[in-house]
C-alpha cells in the first residue's frame, strides 16, 4: 500500500479584493549560518531543491519547463518547453534588464563570480560587470582548444569565425569593428570610443582599415586572378599581372625610413622614389644622399654614391694600387687648363682627382 501524503492541504481564495498567500513562513534571523536554509526539498536525504536566505534557489537536478523568478518580467525566464515559449519564444533563459549571467570558480553563490555576461545597452552584450569608478577586472574571450594529456598527439585546432551581418541581394553585409579608447586630457570623464580596426565587405572578399590619430590605411584585395592585396589603392603586396613582386608602390609614393618610431611621413630622413620611368632615385628635399653597398653583412667597410659632387667612396680600406695602361698622349694628356673637370674620390680619408675631359 502507498504512503499516503504527509501533507495534503486545500484552500479556497474567493474574495477579488484580498491578497491571498498560501502557504507563508516568517523567519526572524538574528544570527545564523550562511548555509541556512528557508526550505530544503530531498530525496533519500539528497537535496533536490532548496532555497537560501537570501532567495537564492538551487535546483540539483535542473528545471523542465517553464520556470520563473521574479516573474513580473524583470527578472530570469527558462522556457525551453511550456506555455512561456509561445510568449518569449524557443529560447532559454531569458535575462531582463537588472540580472546578469555569472560564472565562479566556487560554489559560494554571485558574490564569487568572477566571468559576468550584462546588458550594456540596446543591443549591446557586455563581458564583464557594470562600469566601475575605482577598479576594473581585464576580460578574456576564449574557444574551446585541445587538451593537453591526451591520448592522441598532435590534435589541430579548430578555427574561430566571426561572423557580420549578411545582406541580400545587392545590398552589402555589415562591417566588423573593433574600437578603442585613446587617452584623453586630465579628468574623471569616460573616453570616447574610436574605430581601430574596421573590416568591410566589397566584392571578392574584404577590405581591412587600420584607423590613426588622422589618417587611416586601407588594405584590399586586388583584381580577381591577382594574388595580393592594395594599401589604400597605393601600395601593392603580392603578384601583379606583369610579375610577381613583393611589393608595388605607385607613382606617388616613396620607401621611407626613420631612426624614429614614429611613422609620420615628416619623420623619416632616408626615401626611395620613382623619378621617371625605369628611374629610381634616392632623394629627400635639399639634404646630400648616401647609398652605401658592404663588403660583408656585418662589416664596416663599404663603397659608396654620394651626392653633394662626390661620385665614389670607399671606406674602411684604400683602392687597390695598380699601374698605367699607356704613354700619356697630346690627346689624352693634362693640359693647362684642360681638363676643367677633376672627379674627386674619398679614398679612405684621402682625395684623389680623376681628370676628366
Amino acid at each position: 500500500m502507498a504512503t499516503a501524503n504527509i501533507y495534503d492541504l486545500a484552500d479556497t481564495w474567493n474574495d477579488a479584493g484580498t491578497t491571498f498567500t498560501a502557504i507563508k513562513m516568517d523567519v526572524t534571523d538574528t544570527a545564523s549560518a550562511s548555509g541556512s536554509l528557508l526550505m530544503d526539498l530531498q530525496v533519500g536525504t539528497s537535496s533536490k531543491f532548496s532555497v537560501n536566505k537570501t532567495g537564492e534557489f538551487v535546483a540539483t537536478t535542473g528545471i523542465n519547463g517553464s520556470c520563473r523568478i521574479n516573474g513580473n518580467g524583470n527578472g530570469v525566464i527558462v522556457s525551453a518547453f511550456g506555455t512561456d515559449a509561445v510568449a518569449y519564444g524557443p529560447y532559454g533563459p531569458r535575462l531582463g534588464v537588472d540580472t546578469t549571467l555569472s560564472w565562479g570558480s566556487t560554489t559560494n553563490g554571485p558574490g564569487s563570480a568572477d566571468t559576468i555576461l550584462t546588458r550594456k545597452a540596446a543591443a549591446n552584450l557586455r563581458l564583464g560587470a557594470a562600469d566601475n569608478a575605482t577598479s576594473i577586472v581585464a576580460q578574456t574571450l576564449s574557444v574551446q582548444s585541445v587538451a593537453s594529456g591526451g591520448l592522441t598527439p598532435n590534435i589541430a585546432g579548430e578555427d574561430f569565425t566571426i561572423q557580420g551581418s549578411a545582406g541580400t541581394g545587392s545590398g552589402a553585409g555589415g562591417s566588423i569593428i573593433f574600437q578603442v579608447a585613446p587617452a584623453g586630457g586630465s579628468g574623471t570623464g569616460q573616453n570616447t570610443l574610436v574605430d581601430a580596426l574596421t573590416i568591410a565587405p566589397i566584392t571578392g572578399g574584404g577590405s581591412l582599415t587600420l584607423a590613426g590619430d588622422s589618417s587611416s590605411s586601407t588594405l584590399t584585395p586586388v583584381a580577381a586572378g591577382i594574388n595580393g592585396i592594395h594599401i589604400n589603392n597605393k601600395i601593392m603586396l603580392g603578384g601583379t599581372t606583369s610579375g610577381d613582386y613583393s611589393t608595388y608602390l605607385a607613382s606617388d609614393c616613396a620607401l621611407g625610413w626613420s631612426s624614429s618610431t614614429s611613422v609620420a611621413a615628416s619623420i623619416s630622413d632616408t626615401r626611395l622614389y620613382r623619378d621617371a620611368a625605369d628611374t629610381l632615385a634616392l632623394r629627400r628635399g635639399a639634404n646630400a644622399q648616401e647609398f652605401r653597398v658592404y663588403k660583408t653583412e656585418t662589416g664596416t667597410v663599404y663603397k659608396a654614391l654620394l651626392g653633394d659632387n662626390n661620385l665614389i667612396k670607399i671606406s674602411g680600406e684604400a683602392f687597390t694600387d695598380g699601374a698605367g695602361a699607356s704613354t700619356g698622349t697630346l690627346t689624352n694628356a693634362p693640359a693647362a687648363g684642360n681638363p676643367t673637370k677633376w672627379i674627386p674620390i674619398d679614398d679612405n680619408g684621402t682625395t684623389r682627382y680623376i681628370p676628366a675631359w
